[in-house]
């Protein structure tokens, strides 16, 4: 063992990493020892750490965090002692910026050394392992393991602990070089305080080169605080210049095996460097020397000092730049170290960097296509970011939603819970919470949804933002509902049905009745039920032989019965009537276990049927009486108006004879103009009369008309309509057209006086100066077809397009548009009789659309369209 001893002390969780990562240096006077875990409670203290020092320690490095805390400076009696706290624990396997972007992302950090027995640290958190999943949800949103490759079961147990706390896990691999280079800057840095003591000591014992010494030292304070490895060998350079004013200074860099900087160094002092073994050489002038910097075997570098100023002086220029070595070799070495460490911090930083990049990705993408709704809010409220489904849920576009709290959306009655909820978690009382609420959709429609809500705080412990996760549960809502009105529903419907059912265990010989067969066999309910023997008591003779008959059958063929019984109520009631249901169970063996059923009062029913039956003889007998009576009216009817009919024309047919008669005798040009005047009101009357009698026959006939089965092609009908109208077509310029129109099932009399009073009212309601235009189409509809009427005509207002089908209603008075007011009344009355309906829809000025349904012929095997009857 060397001249010194080091005593490395640190946390046991990173022990092994700190142990692995010294070994790996080769250091014979380090040795990296374990004290217990602390974080701090209760503080640490220097009777505890004392005992863990070897013997004959001459430095003590102290690394760790929270467990120093309470660490003032150490007793005097201790050696030197250097404790470098670190802003993170975790700082001693990874960088700053490393573990400050992990936490930030919501990463909890462990150590291989942790993950080893990480069931003990949970139970020394008080938690089972299968209990601590909501602890760690809390805070973290994954695992990550810092991996230094100490544990080889890495894998095994990172898988174990996040399946233990329900979190996703990763593996950062940073190796132990960062560990290495970290652990070589503390105990370098004791090296040089302790290097830096035996130089004072020196100084003291040498009071000759105290000018010297004391220069050297105010070089080494400010080679203390160079980082950069080109800066501290000039600082070097310029401090051995000062003290020994050579001409000639060289440094040759050793590193990763070769030379550095040799092609600025004389041939001559290259081949020396070459082959320096041991601490120092003479220069080959004399004049000079060769400092070899080694630390712990390890070679840095090698000073090349030649042609000093006095050269007779260089045993003691020797002896004071071998004092100031170990410095020069910590100085370099710490800036290598340095350099490093930047290098690992770039590299880890852009390792986290990628993998920060791709979580954030699938984060993105988990964000927006979770099944559930996610949101951000504010303490405030105010909706932060939202994902596509919480849009869907609400029936808000992305944009509408981030404008408004979700306060604005939460029904009121759920309002005060959630709020209460909210502030218990800012006074931090509780942690996250859940409930059932409703919000109200876009539409004014409402929601339910299943909310659980945790709080993110900031470093400064100020409320951040609130993470929300929204489950619609609409319809389970409903599905609970329905069941419960359902299983209301059931239980009433048994009660009014006076349904109730029955088991009986043969095994047991045990009976079990409901509520309603006590009801219905009048049997006090806080008896057991009766047996199958004793249950005779409560039917009459004949009922319970059948009854008795259909069981047996139904015990020795397995079959189900279903018979109906008359029951004597125990208590005395009225008898009562009541179907019973049964059917039998059997076990794997084909025995008999349990027989079960239903009763059902059904003496409503039996009464009823009683009373249908009287009713229908009754009602048969009166049917009867009723439709003679009908059938002589209608007959009385008939006869009424057809002799009606004839006695109005007569005494028209007269007015009208002699009204000519008039004319003709005295002539019309006697005739002054009041009286022609007269003559022809009494003209118009009479045929406006004769006109009116012969649509109240149409009406009236409309009305029993009995449609014929027969095929008739509307084609035909349109033709003759078109042939029966032209006169007026031909006066108006008016125009009617169709295209294969379909063969329909009806009277073609009939269906032409529909169409001929359709496009005759298309023609006469026209627009002045406007020729009329008439337009019939045909479309299938199952087994109609439908028909359309269009014409550019006057129209007429919604309010009137109802009234236009009833008798006598007109829109317009006799003198601008003549008429009855019949006509469309009599088309109502025939398309009906043919099983269809007819509607209208039209526009004051732009004219009006008939729509009428007719039955279609689908006789494939019938006679074709009976044309002969089309006149």
């Amino acid at each position: 063992m060397s001249d010194t001893l080091i005593c490395v002390l640190c946390c046991h969780n990173f022990h092994p990493d700190l142990l692995a990562a010294a070994q790996e240096e080769g250091w014979s006077d380090v040795q990296v020892m374990a004290y217990p875990v602390r974080c701090g409670r209760p503080a640490m203290r220097w009777e505890e750490l004392e005992p863990l020092l070897l013997p004959g320690t001459s430095g003590v490095v102290i690394l760790g965090r929270a467990c120093l805390t309470g660490l003032d400076a150490p007793p005097d009696h201790w050696p030197m002692t250097r404790i470098d706290r670190q802003a993170e624990c975790f700082h001693l396997v990874a960088g700053k910026t490393l573990v400050a972007e992990a936490i930030s992302r919501g990463a909890y950090l462990i150590t291989p050394t942790w993950l080893a027995t990480w069931p003990d640290h949970l139970a020394s958190m008080g938690f089972q392992s299968d209990q601590a999943g909501e602890f760690f949800h809390d805070f973290a949103r994954e695992l990550l393991l810092l991996d230094t490759a100490i544990l080889p079961d890495a894998d095994d147990r990172l898988r174990e602990f996040g399946a233990a706390v329900r979190l996703p896990v990763r593996r950062l691999a940073v190796g132990l070089d960062y560990t290495r280079l970290l652990l070589q800057r503390a105990v370098n840095g004791l090296r040089w305080e302790t290097e830096r003591q035996r130089a004072r000591q020196k100084e003291l014992r040498q009071t000759r080169d105290m000018a010297d010494l004391s220069a050297a030292m105010d070089f080494l304070g400010r080679l203390v605080l160079l980082k950069d490895e080109p800066e501290a060998i000039a600082a070097i350079e310029e401090m051995f210049r000062m003290l020994f004013a050579p001409t000639e200074f060289h440094f040759a860099g050793w590193v990763d095996g070769a030379w550095q900087s040799m092609d600025r160094i004389p041939p001559a002092l290259q081949e020396q460097i070459r082959q320096l073994h041991r601490e120092w050489a003479w220069t080959r002038s004399g004049e000079g020397f060769l400092l070899r910097l080694d630390r712990a075997g390890h070679t840095v570098g090698t000073i090349a000092i030649d042609h000093l100023a006095f050269p007779h002086f260089r045993e003691r220029y020797l002896d004071t730049a071998r004092s100031l070595l170990g410095i020069c070799t910590l100085v370099i070495e710490n800036a290598r170290t340095l350099q490093r460490i930047k290098w690992t911090e770039a590299a880890l930083r852009q390792a986290t960097n990628t993998l920060l990049q791709e979580s954030e990705i699938r984060f993105e993408a988990t964000f927006e296509q979770a099944a559930v709704g996610i949101a951000l809010v504010s303490p405030e409220g105010r909706w932060l970011r939202v994902n596509r489904k919480l849009c869907q849920i609400v029936g808000y576009d992305h944009d509408a939603l981030l404008n408004l709290t979700f306060q604005e959306i939460t029904h009121p009655e759920d309002l005060d819970t959630d709020l209460d909820y909210v502030q218990r978690m800012l006074a931090r009382q509780i942690e996250n919470y859940a409930m059932e609420k409703r919000y109200f959709r876009r539409d004014g429609s409402v929601v339910w949804i299943n909310l659980t809500v945790s709080l993110v705080w900031k470093a400064d412990t100020t409320p951040d933002y609130f993470i929300a996760v929204i489950e619609e549960i609409q319809a389970r809502k409903e599905a609970e509902a329905a069941l419960r009105e359902s299983g209301e529903n059931l239980r009433e419907a048994r009660r009014l049905a006076g349904l109730g059912d029955w088991k009986w265990d043969l095994r047991t010989d045990t009976h079990t009745w409901s509520e309603e067969i006590y009801r219905l066999y009048g049997r006090d309910p806080a008896l057991p039920p009766a047996s199958y023997p004793e249950v005779r008591s409560y039917f009459t003779p004949e009922s319970w032989t059948s009854m008795a008959a259909a069981i047996e059958q139904s015990m020795a063929t397995g079959k189900p019965y279903v018979c109906d019984a008359e029951v004597i109520p125990g208590d005395g009631g009225p008898h009562r009537w009541i179907t019973t249901r049964g059917e039998s169970l059997y076990d794997a063996d084909g025995r008999i276990l349990m027989l079960r059923g239903t009763v059902q009062d059904i003496t409503e029913r039996k009464h009823a049927e009683e009373e249908i039956r009287l009713l229908n003889a009754e009602l048969e007998q009166r049917v009867q009486q009723r439709t003679a009576e009908l059938e002589a009216v209608n007959q009385e009817l008939k006869e009424f108006v057809y002799v009606a009919s004839h006695d109005l024309q007569e005494p028209l047919r007269t007015m009208n004879s002699y009204a000519e008669f008039l004319r003709e005798d005295v002539g019309e040009a006697t005739l002054n103009e009041s009286a022609q005047e007269d003559l022809r009101f009494i003209t118009d009357a009479a045929k406006r009369m004769q006109t009116l009698v012969w649509d109240l026959l149409a009406y009236s006939r409309s009305g029993r008309l009995e449609v014929r089965h027969r095929p008739v092609a509307l084609n035909d009908c349109l033709a003759a309509v078109q042939e029966n109208l032209q006169t007026s077509m031909v006066e108006s310029h008016a125009s009617v057209t169709w295209e294969d129109l379909p063969t329909v099932r009806g009277e073609a009399t009939s269906l032409i006086s529909v169409f001929q009073n359709l496009i005759g009212n298309g023609i006469k309601f026209r627009r002045p100066g406007v020729d009329p235009i008439l337009r019939v189409e045909a479309e299938a509809n199952g087994a109609l077809w439908v028909i359309r009427v269009r014409d550019n005509g006057i129209g007429m207002e919604g309010k009137y397009l109802e009234q236009i089908f009833q008798p006598f209603k007109r829109l317009h008075s006799k003198k601008e548009y003549p008429g009855t007011g019949l006509g469309l009344a009599i088309v109502r009355k025939i398309v009906e009789r043919h099983g269809g309906v007819i509607q209208v829809e039209s526009t004051p000025g732009h004219g009006s659309l008939f729509t009428l349904t007719l039955p279609a012929w689908i006789g494939q095997n019938q006679n074709p369209p009976d044309r002969e009857a089309v006149p």
